[in-house]
């Protein structure tokens, strides 16, 4: 009797065991898993990305937790005649090449590789829908042209702009406006008669749909140096700079809560004098040195309190690649080809197209001086900013491990 009692608790004790390693052995595997349909993307596969079901919510909530830190390099076909063509510095000659066949179809190639790198990530995270919540923020159809554009901001939108208004007739509406700024704000706020953000691009017959991306992180530091970091553009001072920097500055332990609100209270008078000497000016007062927020406190401001702005936007949101067809996707780092190519594609001349003359990365010219700011963060805003753009990233093939700013 003792004798089966105690077989029976070891029997039950086995299986319970046997269970357990199951389990664990069920766990592991899921969590390894690589989805074949990565393995084939393209020549160079993705490396490795463990892809389980998100359903996109919030930007600020991106929960795809499951894909790895290290993601495909930009996807490019960058040898032969489209290396040389990206290479080519003047736009007449650019342009004259382009009208040869078989560089027009190097460049078609290059489309469709990224296109379908947008379709195999959508589908993979499923992502895909056609609702109204998930039409683009933006979007701009010129039935007369059979074009679609969905405008990202600080990604080479402004050439767009000016030629389309241009091309529109738009420009000549707005001739009356001598000062920069009024004229820019008279050019955005005509074009918006060609902005159907309730559209659906899927809807609209024979029209072909681009847009323009550029690497999330140097879009980011782009938007900060433009728009926030000398605090001369108030609409974004009073927007997230001022919060940014009230909130996040470090400042001396003996300031009374009296005496920071009256140094608050100088260096907003001051910045909103707009006068040049304010910001060469050395001042006794922590909220002027420096008069705008620094990049980890405007990081902070975005990514813990979740600061939006169009500027800074997360494509997936802005854009709905997953649920619009486009044509194609235009790579700032190849911006002034890939725009080119655009304008043949859709039957339009290069009058009027302003010719970009500062390419990053490839060009080499600027990636140097976006990492710099990002290498100033912390790992905790790092690994926010990875959560934050990972799906665009992977989106668009677009290089986001973080590991590459931590200290060594």
């Amino acid at each position: 009797m003792y004798i089966s009692k105690r077989t029976g608790a070891l029997s039950i004790t086995l299986f319970v065991i046997i269970l357990l390693l199951i389990k664990i052995g069920t766990h592991d595997s899921s969590q390894n898993h690589v989805p074949s349909q990565l393995k084939v993307l393209n020549e160079d596969a993705i490396e490795h990305m463990a892809v389980q079901s998100n359903t996109g919510s919030d930007e600020s909530d991106q929960k795809v937790s499951t894909i790895p830190h290290k993601f495909e390099k930009t996807l490019m076909v960058d040898r032969g005649t489209t290396r040389k063509l990206w290479s080519v510095k003047n736009a007449a000659q650019l342009w004259g090449e382009l009208a040869v066949p078989e560089n027009y179809d190097q460049i078609s190639h290059v489309m469709k590789q990224r296109g379908e790198l947008v379709r195999r990530t959508c589908t993979l995270l499923r992502l895909q829908g056609h609702d109204m919540t998930h039409r683009p923020s933006a979007f701009h159809v010129f039935r007369d042209y059979k074009m679609g554009w969905c405008p990202v901001y600080k990604a080479g939108s402004s050439n767009w702009k000016k030629y389309l208004t241009h091309l529109t007739g738009i420009d000549k509406e707005c001739e009356m406006f001598k000062r920069e700024g009024a004229r820019g704000s008279c050019l955005h706020n005509k074009l918006q008669r060609f902005n159907h953000p309730a559209i659906d691009p899927n809807s609209i017959s024979s029209t072909l749909n681009f847009l323009v991306v550029r690497h999330p992180f140097e879009r980011v530091v782009s938007a900060y140096r433009d728009k926030i970091q000398a605090a001369d553009k108030l609409v974004y001072y009073n927007k997230i700079g001022r919060f940014a920097k009230v909130k996040y500055r470090s400042l001396p332990s003996n300031l009374t809560s009296e005496e920071r609100d009256k140094m608050i209270a100088k260096a907003d008078n001051l910045i909103k004098s707009r006068k040049q000497d304010v910001y060469n000016r050395s001042f006794d007062n922590p909220y002027m040195d420096p008069p705008g927020p620094t990049f980890v406190e405007f990081s902070k401001a975005v990514l813990h309190d979740n600061k939006r702005d169009m500027h800074w936007a997360v494509y997936e949101k802005w854009c709905a690649p997953c649920h619009s067809n486009y044509a194609s996707i235009v790579k700032f780092e190849t911006l002034n080809i890939d725009n080119l190519y655009v304008l043949k594609q859709h039957g339009l001349n290069i009058t009027g197209f302003e010719f970009h003359t500062n390419p990053t990365s490839n060009g080499g010219t600027r990636d140097s001086m976006w990492k710099s700011y990002f290498r100033e963060l912390s790992r905790d805003l790092l690994t926010r900013y990875r959560e934050r753009y990972r799906v665009d990233c992977l989106l668009f093939g677009y290089d986001c491990d973080i590991s590459q700013f931590f200290p060594h």
